[in-house]
């Protein structure tokens, strides 16, 4: 860094410079208008110092090396490496295809088998929290859309909307596995036995696990239960109830 005063020269060991002949008023001016101005010199190590004699007086001049002038910033996505806690703010864009199997369970009168895609996107919504514990890790919010078509017992389409909360765990590794819940709305045509209406609540809860294989993708997997019914708005409301297993990818930045 060189500060300027009203005038100068250099000298070092290993260089010469000399400035009588600049301008005065020019260096004058540069010491107004400037104040500090900054260089770079290949190879100089930090805080190298030369003395500018001058005129009226002597400045000194500091050259700084690309690292001091250029600090390095921290990555948005990891508190450090890989693995060991997103930062908070880091945003996440998912994309995964499944398949579930219906299960007659919680008065479910058939069972339901769909084939699924989902859409979504994340934050990070906390700190590093339990950092101390085995179970240390992040809270992030997701957004979801998916939607799918019901293949068994008969043909029938549905699309949702869906808020997610998810905890991923610290591990240190670059598998960061991960378990959410969460709800939102549905509309299809399922229909009779089991639901009554087309528009319906859907309750979905399950892990996971993702695996990076940069520090900003990751692949995918999850299962998710899900449960449709419309909370006995409609008649019958004996629901839907079924286990999915989900494949993909996510990116994160």
């Amino acid at each position: 860094m060189i500060r300027l005063a009203e005038g100068f020269t250099c000298d070092q060991e290993t260089e010469d410079y000399d400035m009588k002949s600049l301008n005065p008023s020019f260096l004058k001016v540069a010491a107004l208008l400037a104040g500090v101005a900054t260089i770079s010199s290949p190879g100089a190590e930090p805080s190298t110092s030369l003395t500018l004699p001058l005129s009226n007086g002597t400045v000194p001049i500091t050259y700084l090396n690309s690292d001091q002038l250029m600090p390095p910033v921290p990555s948005a996505i990891w508190r450090d490496e890989v693995g060991n806690g997103f930062c908070k703010g880091a945003m996440e864009v998912g994309a995964t295809v499944g398949a579930s199997l219906g299960s007659q369970i919680f008065g479910s009168t058939d069972a339901h088998d769909l084939a699924l895609v989902k859409l979504s996107v994340g934050r990070v919504i906390s700190d590093v929290v339990n950092s101390d514990s085995w179970y240390s890790g992040n809270w992030e919010l997701l957004g979801e859309v998916f939607g799918g078509e019901q293949f068994k017992p008969h043909n029938a389409h549905l699309d949702g909307l869906t808020t997610i909360l998810r905890y991923n765990f610290a591990t240190g590794t670059k598998w960061v596995p991960f378990f959410d819940a969460g709800g939102g709305v549905t509309y299809t045509d399922i229909g009779r036995p089991d639901l009554g209406g087309n528009c319906q609540f859907n309750l979905q809860t399950g892990p996971g696990v993702n695996w990076f294989i940069y520090k900003n993708l990751a692949l995918t997997v999850q299962y998710r239960f899900l449960h449709l019914s419309c909370g006995g708005m409609e008649k019958p409301n004996h629901g839907v109830n079924t286990s999915a297993l989900y494949t993909g990818i996510s990116w994160f930045f």
